[in-house]
């Protein structure tokens, strides 16, 4: 199966990589440092081809109200998945 992972380079989002690429799945790995960038917003363009998709983001840590932005985020996921018809 081949898996776009959103958060890919995070403490969580490591350690799913590691244990869906174990049982043999092909995972594009999406973070805001590489070694693939790009962000949910971007969810349509980055699942042409993917099976599924699975996120392991985070809401900001900066203090700020994590609700408005963590929404938009997830949002913006989903409507990019419709959008490309990847698990669907």
């Amino acid at each position: 199966m081949k898996i776009l992972l959103f958060g890919a380079t995070g403490m969580v989002g490591s350690r799913i990589a590691t244990e869906l690429r174990d049982r043999g799945h092909e995972v594009t790995g999406i973070s805001r440092k590489g070694p693939v960038k790009g962000d949910v917003h971007d969810t349509a363009a980055l699942a042409e081809g993917h099976d599924a998709i699975v996120s392991a983001i985070a809401p900001p840590r900066d203090g700020s109200d994590p609700e408005p932005p963590f929404l938009a985020a997830y949002r913006a996921l989903v409507d990019g998945a419709r959008a490309s018809g990847c698990g669907g």
